[in-house]
């Protein structure tokens, strides 16, 4: 087929935000949620072939 490499980047405490009994793990999932964010753009770039600092 493609042969392509893949990179899956996951988050946990998804509903942390919106969950009424998970309202003291919002800081954690914040900082989750960014670090996860910057995961996934490091392997899209990664994928495109683009070193960080060109774009």
């Amino acid at each position: 087929m493609w042969q392509a490499d893949l990179t899956v980047v996951e988050r946990e405490l998804t509903l942390a935000a919106t969950s009424p009994g998970m309202e003291h793990l919002r800081d954690l999932a914040a900082d989750l949620r960014a670090k996860a964010l910057i995961a996934a753009g490091e392997a899209g770039r990664e994928c495109g072939g683009v070193r960080r600092g060109t774009v």
